[in-house]
């Protein structure tokens, strides 16, 4: 029996670079962890484990090349019982999110990506979408989320949490960012060196079609305000 009420769900193409990473976390044996290799389809196979979670446990999606430094979990659970004195309703939270502050999009949080430290103050705080390099839900997702939790149908891997955000702010869930460190340790280029390809704009302009209702739709990577094409996106590279 886990020491905490909480299970990881990592999706693992290479094992190596999980092994360096997730896998080295200090506090990670005193929770449960589910690893899916062999998965081309991450929104799938986070799908396919909603059965395997306990019913008490809060999951956490998170990302193969993240680190979570010692006593983490214990500043998630701190910062999970902030978020729940102000908003008993919330869905998602995260460490890395986005936000529209005076009408211009503001990117919140406390982890260490890629080399590019973020760090703001007044966190806990509420935003419109968290960064799914980790992804923290609870019972509300659970008792109030009938269909997937995340849309397989997004033609690739890119920007995967952004629908899970949207769903549960559907059924009047909210998204917060929390100050809990972590590290995303991805080996390729620095956040602000970082260039999106062909198979990003797709998930763009596939978001745009279902979800123009809810336009613009702010994410810390990108805001999209037209179908996914690099004319048609304001990019902030964070990742």
């Amino acid at each position: 029996m886990s020491e905490f009420p909480l299970t990881f769900v990592v999706p693992v193409s290479d094992r190596d670079l999980f092994e360096a990473n997730m896998a080295r976390s200090p506090d990670l044996e005193k929770c449960s962890l589910i690893i899916g290799e062999g998965w081309t389809n991450p929104a799938a196979f986070f799908n396919s484990v909603r059965g395997k979670i306990d019913d008490n446990h809060y999951v956490c999606f998170v990302h193969q090349d993240v680190y979570l430094p010692i006593y983490w979990i214990l500043h998630l659970f701190e910062g999970i019982e902030k978020v729940e004195k102000q908003d008993l309703d919330w869905g998602v939270i995260g460490v890395i999110g986005a936000t529209l502050k005076d009408g211009v999009k503001d990117v919140v949080g406390h982890a260490r990506d890629r080399g590019t430290m973020i760090r703001s103050s007044g966190l806990p705080a509420k935003v419109e979408s968290i960064d799914d390099i980790l992804m923290v839900c609870g019972p509300n997702v659970r008792n109030r989320l009938d269909g997937p939790w995340f849309d397989e149908n997004m033609p690739s891997y890119h920007l995967f949490g952004l629908p899970l955000c949207l769903v549960a702010q559907e059924k009047g869930l909210s998204c917060w960012v929390v100050d809990a460190c972590c590290e995303h340790n991805n080996p390729g280029k620095k956040a602000e060196d970082y260039e999106f390809g062909s198979d990003f704009y797709m998930n763009c302009g596939y978001l745009y079609g279902k979800w123009r209702h809810r336009l613009p739709l702010i994410d810390a990577s990108v805001t999209i305000t037209k179908a996914g094409d690099a004319k048609g996106t304001v990019c902030q590279l964070w990742r």
